[in-house]
């Protein structure tokens, strides 16, 4: 069973376990993309998948979409720290300099807060949350550097660089399984 049959499933049971108890609601936070799109890649049809799987059950469903979470515990920021901790020269493909619009897991704690303090106005709505900025990859590095008093990092542009070969990499440099990475940079590639 792949990640993406895993994850639908657990969405299945998730809705089955939410009409068996009487919850009032769901909330899922997933992945802000379109469906079908030129930048649909698999980690994003999965979780627009699942969100389908949500709002087609009876428990109703709030949807708060995020393109990337800031803060300890998010699998694309622990990344970006580990990488800015550990590599003073950065070879940075074109994903790397995409744009996001990244949001705190402080603001999105209060997003989830919300959804629970607003009563019946926000079912079945989806929400699309990010912070104020636009900000690249490389951008977030050098703000997380300076924070954290590290010395400046050398990046340099490269055209390309295959997601398999940087998710190899990436896990070289960091904790993070193969199956973690590998999503992200796809998603950062197409998106």
């Amino acid at each position: 069973m792949g990640n993406e049959d895993v994850s639908l499933q657990a969405a299945h049971n998730l809705t089955a376990v939410a009409r068996a108890s009487g919850l009032r609601r769901v909330i899922y936070l997933g992945r802000l993309g379109e469906q079908g799109g030129p930048a649909a890649d698999e980690h994003l049809q999965t979780s627009l998948k699942i969100a389908e799987i949500f709002e087609s059950a009876q428990t109703p469903v709030i949807i708060l979409r995020a393109a990337m979470i800031l803060g300890s515990g998010s699998a694309s920021f622990e990344i970006l720290r580990y990488l800015a901790d550990r590599q003073p020269v950065l070879l940075a493909p074109r994903w790397f300099r995409r744009a996001l619009q990244p949001i705190s897991i402080r603001n999105v704690l209060g997003y989830l807060e919300g959804c629970l303090t607003m009563g019946d106005a926000a079912l079945g709505q989806t929400f699309d949350i990010g912070g104020p900025d636009l900000l690249t990859l490389q951008d977030l590095m050098e703000i997380y550097v300076e924070e954290a008093g590290l010395n400046r990092r050398i990046v340099i542009p490269v055209p390309v660089v295959a997601a398999r070969l940087s998710s190899r990499w990436i896990g070289l440099v960091t904790p993070a399984p193969r199956e973690v990475s590998l999503p992200l940079i796809e998603s950062l590639r197409s998106g």
